[in-house]
């Protein structure tokens, strides 16, 4: 629903709940232990104390309606999705940001996911393609049957095929497993919910230990006229909560949960990190980094409370013989907080091995992809083949954050392998 926030908007209906706006320097959901947090530091756009959670889940539940009577220019908008996202523009940054969410969450075939507004199914779609079994909470029981119909032609006929379950209710009303899943994936929802104490509680239980949550959506900056605008008419019109976080109380709210390894990321592509969004790239995005909240945090152990820490294990190499490539193998501990997340592009973590030879030119360190990201506290069994100078006595293996820094520059430890002297 954020999107439809950019668009073209209607007068307000008169039949719907009015939300009263929270005034600037809101403090926190008072369910929240504010003990650390700065006081008046805004938290949510709509004040928890103003909201009448009854008559928004009944809203979330007419959505549907609502749209049929509001929008009759469109009347097949919802089965049609993503591609009644609107203009070019929507339907581009629609499907880059859920395209690089579901990268990053980067999940095996398999893998359980839960969905938390599913709306008419064409993410659920998305993921049963990549393999993962869908649990999607919909508190709209029209598009919950959307969803279905919009996934049953892709599992039909496929045995032992990933599978599609479509939870009717709210987040706050339905019952879901502890430790059951490996992911959590809000997009364009998040901003619906009530509780977000209760919320990100409920999802962290339901979450195996290393289990991620995925967050896609705007975020709010108070005093963006615009934007308030938009919430206030959206509101109006269909009486549901439109209630984004700032980016600061999100990240409170996911701490205070118990998540950590949390990365941001920037429109249009999720597989950039934040660190990297300088002013060259800010001036190319639609949506600027402050405005959105594309997050990835995971369940992990809080014993790891250091941000980028290695652990190097056994290692073996074998030189090839001409001496101008090693064969490595090398286990590798994630002793971190932070994500290791594979990949090639900017962001994504690798292993570089750098040589020292007899000639005092330096060679610049050459990449090995990792086969897998590495959570906090797991163990990679990495292995791979490097090109080296047949003069290489010995080599040191680094982890880089591509075209952010080297692990090493940030205290990590590396490890240094000596080729072994000829036999006599």
């Amino acid at each position: 629903m954020w999107k439809i926030l950019y668009q073209w908007m209607k007068p307000p209906r008169q039949d719907t709940p009015q939300l009263e706006v929270a005034p600037e320097g809101q403090t926190p959901h008072s369910n929240v232990d504010q003990g650390g947090w700065k006081s008046g530091m805004p938290s949510r756009f709509v004040g928890d104390q103003r909201v009448n959670e009854s008559a928004l889940i009944q809203a979330a539940r007419d959505y549907s309606k609502k749209l049929e009577i509001d929008y009759p220019w469109h009347p097949d908008h919802l089965e049609s999705k993503p591609y009644s996202a609107g203009d070019n523009e929507s339907f581009f940054r629609l499907m880059t940001t859920a395209i690089s969410l579901l990268k990053c969450l980067d999940l095996a075939p398999g893998s359980r996911v839960l969905e938390v507004g599913s709306g008419p199914g064409w993410l659920s779609e998305m993921m049963l393609k990549l393999g993962w079994n869908v649990d999607s909470i919909e508190p709209d029981a029209n598009m919950a049957e959307i969803a279905k119909a919009k996934c049953a032609p892709f599992m039909m006929g496929r045995e032992n095929f990933p599978s599609l379950n479509v939870l009717v209710g709210s987040l706050e009303e339905v019952g879901i497993p502890s430790g059951y899943y490996d992911a959590v994936v809000f997009f364009d929802s998040l901003h619906h919910i009530v509780d977000e104490v209760a919320c990100f509680d409920k999802c962290y239980a339901s979450l195996k230990m290393g289990g991620l949550i995925g967050i896609s959506e705007g975020a709010w900056i108070p005093g963006a006229e615009a934007l308030e605008s938009a919430l206030r008419k959206e509101m109006a019109l269909c009486g549901t909560l439109e209630n984004p976080f700032t980016r600061q109380y999100l990240d409170f709210c996911l701490n205070s949960a118990g998540f950590s390894a949390i990365e941001r990321f920037v429109w249009p592509h999720l597989l950039l990190g934040e660190d990297l969004a300088l002013a060259p790239l800010r001036s190319a995005l639609l949506l600027p980094p402050e405005e959105t909240n594309f997050v990835l945090a995971a369940k992990v152990d809080q014993a790891t409370a250091e941000e980028w820490k290695v652990g190097w294990g056994a290692v073996s190499a074998l030189w090839s013989a001409d001496g101008a490539s090693v064969s490595v193998q090398v286990d590798i501990t994630n002793r971190g907080s932070k994500l290791w997340r594979k990949g090639q592009g900017p962001g994504a973590v690798a292993v570089g091995l750098s040589t020292v030879s007899t000639e005092a030119t330096p060679q610049e360190p050459v990449r090995g992809v990792l086969n897998a990201s590495v959570l906090p506290g797991q163990t990679l069994a990495f292995s791979a083949e490097f090109r080296v100078r047949p003069d290489c006595q010995r080599f040191v293996l680094d982890l880089v954050k591509e075209q952010e820094f080297w692990l090493s520059a940030k205290g990590a430890d590396v490890c240094t392998v000596s080729r072994p002297s000829p036999a006599a």
